[in-house]
């Protein structure tokens, strides 16, 4: 199983400069709440190694919200970084940044559709975000390259294993038992399946390993903005969730669609779309 989180991680580009890791406090009923003290905030990759020194400083931006400085040396790589927030000395939460070799779709592109300009940089982030997840999870895929470390125990000798996570694009490292090093210079690898072959590894073992799309196709980018710009629009209607028709002064009756087992989002194109790239079907294992 993958050990990261595979959804609501913030996404930084690869190779950015300037990027920073976002974190909110929070008090006692989950509402974004200001630090009692300085914020400070460590950095740590997928294996738990600490980035540069702990305790970095931290900056506030907005209510409850805070930021840490990347270097561009820690945006260089595929990875997944977890941010623990410290309000004073004292642990608070924890939150994590993925780097990833792309987007979906821009949110300038996303500003453009018909409607959408009016939204906040941030809550055109956060549609985005939606959108990417909920087709990554639907068609079983990352669309850009993105880093995830797979973790399983085997009480049986077993000289293949099935990574959750593919296409696989390269193996980064491997463990076994208590973290022993396992060369991996020669290791069979099928890539379209997510196979690895020949392991002959017993007990707990550990994967890290890059994985997606180089970008996805234009059907399903667009397919992507179409959803994003559905929530964002469905959401500032005005219309209850349940609402199935509505009949405006002149009587036009207007029908409206609904996500279901084998149609996601409701929207046809998007669905379509979904459907037409799913990698879940026929999966190996």
């Amino acid at each position: 199983m993958t050990t990261l989180p595979r959804a609501n991680a913030q996404r930084v580009l690869l190779g950015s400069v300037g990027a920073v890791a976002r974190g909110t406090l929070r008090d006692q009923d989950g509402v974004a709440a200001n630090a009692a003290g300085s914020v400070t905030a460590s950095l740590f990759d997928a294996a738990g190694v600490l980035s540069g020194a702990a305790n970095r400083a931290a900056a506030s931006s907005g209510a409850g919200a805070y930021t840490l400085a990347l270097t561009t040396a820690e945006c260089a790589t595929l990875n997944v970084w977890r941010v623990d927030w410290f309000d004073a000395g004292v642990f608070r939460a924890s939150s994590y940044a993925r780097i990833v070799g792309g987007f979906m779709f821009s949110t300038d592109e996303l500003a453009e559709m018909a409607g959408v300009a009016a939204f906040t940089t941030p809550v055109r982030l956060q549609a985005r975000e939606w959108a990417t997840n909920m087709i990554e999870h639907q068609t079983g895929a990352a669309w850009n390259p993105r880093y995830d470390v797979d973790a399983w125990y085997r009480t049986n000798l077993s000289m293949t294993h099935v990574l959750t996570c593919r296409p696989v694009i390269a193996l980064r490292y491997a463990t076994v038992n208590a973290g022993s090093v396992v060369d991996i210079s020669n290791t069979r690898l099928d890539r379209v399946a997510g196979v690895v072959h020949d392991v002959g590894w017993y007990g707990q073992c550990e994967i890290g390993y890059t994985h997606g799309y180089d970008q996805p196709p234009e059907t399903l980018r667009r397919a992507a903005l179409l959803a994003a710009a559905d929530v964002l629009l469905r959401g500032a209607s005005g219309l209850s969730e349940r609402t199935r028709s509505a009949t405006n002064d002149l009587g036009v009756v207007q029908q409206f669609s609904f996500p279901g087992l084998d149609h996601p989002t409701g929207l046809d194109f998007v669905d379509s779309a979904i459907r037409a790239h799913d990698h879940r079907i026929g999966e190996v294992g």
